[in-house]
């Protein structure tokens, strides 16, 4: 063995000594590098409660970081959930530049108790990972029936939509209908929900106005003219008591009876003495202030605290009441020297119906489809027939129902898509009793559907349900009511 064979033996022979030295034992491992994932942890979305079979509302997020705790991008992360409670869409997700992957929806299953879910980055700390959801029967305290999606409210203040979803209207942060209900995204606990065409509005405990979904001519009040999949903040800072929704604008009631409307503006439906969309909210001129709203299709009306009507905006069918049909962009008093304890505002074609000290409903504008009860336009008050006294009214598109006292819901209008739920499908002027010996609280007429609630908070829908919206999972139409799955 020459010299230099010598050097070259006794290094080899040296060599695992001197790299213990050096390694820390084991020269095998691979250095903790900036930018290389070693972790997974949750970002957000554990230990939610949703009404059994229908998605959370905030969507489940994990973040991948490295050795420094910096956010790591391009990280396949896996959800899936347990046995078969429910499901998941997106099962795969890659973090993004903020490291942050998040579910599509979780959907928890139908059976009350508790769902888990995990999220899993094969050879990172922490992985697998669980979230835990709470599912629980579904107790409605309020249900609004837009033009073809339906919203409801749990006794938890969670939000729940269903039915045509293609401008976000439903608020689960898709552009999918569904015939179910399906969680309103980003944990908002709401008081009060409204809704119309294709845009959904709702007031916070706080009373902070969210709104989202169809928003081409200002509707969601943030601004822009962006359409929303999921809640966005109206903006300016102010809060309300009460929120109502138009075809394409939204007004809101303030504690001390101001009332600010947003939106589309080409008849003076918002009130501000012009007829310029805004963007966000603009205080309705005049100096009234007001106990109640309510939004038809093209116009506003409100009721001061003495029971005095006064209507503004489109009035081509005499919806607003004043004796004329010539738009207003300010308010103007209802004629006929009627008080009111409640109105409520309708319109395809304009109309307005009003509930007196005694019960008995009064309408006026559009009737062309028996919704004012009667078979014409007429542009003053005119009792319905029938001698029915209620406790509370709603207008739809071309129907109107009335709650009873005792209960009993009766309809009348438009009808050939069975909205009246008198288990025909045609049009009546005059109310028909809605079938079904079921006793409501509350109720609400969208498009060409209505729904009630009961007083155990069940949720009952009927008419037409081409897009899902009576929300029991069959997409048909019905003359009768049928029951809201989960409520």
């Amino acid at each position: 063995m020459n010299k230099a064979d010598a050097i070259l033996w006794v290094l080899a022979a040296l060599s695992p000594a001197l790299g213990a030295s050096c390694g820390g034992g084991d020269s095998a491992s691979a250095p903790n590098i900036a930018g290389q994932p070693t972790q997974l942890a949750v970002r957000a979305g554990a230990g939610q409660t949703a009404v059994a079979g229908t998605a959370v509302p905030l969507r489940p997020a994990v973040i991948a970081l490295d050795a420094y705790g910096a956010p790591v991008t391009g990280v396949a992360v896996t959800f899936a959930v347990a046995g078969d409670l429910g499901g998941v869409t997106g099962p795969l997700q890659t973090t993004g530049r903020d490291g942050v992957a998040t579910v599509g929806n979780w959907s928890l299953g139908e059976t009350p108790g508790v769902d888990t879910l995990t999220a899993s980055a094969p050879g990172l700390s922490g992985s697998p990972l669980t979230f835990t959801a709470t599912a629980v029967p579904g107790f409605a305290t309020a249900a609004v029936a837009g033009e073809y999606h339906t919203c409801a409210l749990t006794d938890r203040g969670q939000a729940y939509c269903w039915g045509e979803n293609s401008r976000g209207s439903l608020g689960d942060a898709t552009t999918d209908n569904r015939s179910a209900p399906t969680g309103v995204m980003g944990g908002i606990i709401f008081r009060q929900l409204a809704t119309c065409w294709s845009s959904t509005c709702g007031l916070d405990e706080a009373g902070h106005a969210y709104c989202w979904g169809a928003n081409g001519v200002g509707t969601l009040g943030d601004g822009t003219d962006s359409n929303r999949t999921s809640p966005v903040a109206v903006v300016g800072g102010l809060t309300f008591r009460q929120l109502v929704v138009g075809d394409w604008h939204v007004c809101g009631l303030t504690a001390g009876g101001q009332a600010y409307c947003w939106g589309y503006n080409p008849a003076g439906q918002l009130g501000d003495g012009t007829t310029t969309f805004r963007f966000s909210p603009a205080r309705v001129t005049g100096g009234l202030t007001f106990a109640q709203l309510t939004a038809g299709g093209g116009h506003t009306c409100g009721l001061t605290a003495t029971g005095q009507a006064y209507c503004w905006g489109e009035n081509t069918w005499g919806e607003l009441g004043d004796g004329t049909t010539i738009h207003r962009s300010a308010p103007v008093a209802v004629s006929g020297g009627l008080t009111f304890t409640q109105l409520a505002a309708g319109g395809g074609p304009g109309f307005t119906c009003g509930l007196s000290a005694s019960g008995l409903a009064y309408c006026w504008g559009d009737g062309s489809q028996g919704q004012n009860g009667s078979s014409g336009s007429c542009c003053t008050p005119a009792v319905i027939a029938g001698g029915l006294t209620f406790a509370s009214i709603v207008a739809g598109s071309y129907h109107t129902c009335g709650l009873t006292a005792g209960g009993p819901a009766y309809c009348w209008g438009l009808g050939y898509e069975g909205q009246l739920g008198d288990g025909a499908a045609v049009s009546s002027a005059t109310p028909q009793v809605v079938i079904g010996n079921i006793t409501f609280s509350q109720l609400s007429a969208g498009g060409e559907h209505t729904c009630g609630i009961t007083a155990n908070g069940e949720v009952y829908c009927w008419g037409n349900d081409d897009a899902g919206q009576l929300g029991d999972g069959a997409a048909t139409s019905r003359s009768s009511p049928a029951r809201v799955r989960f409520f």
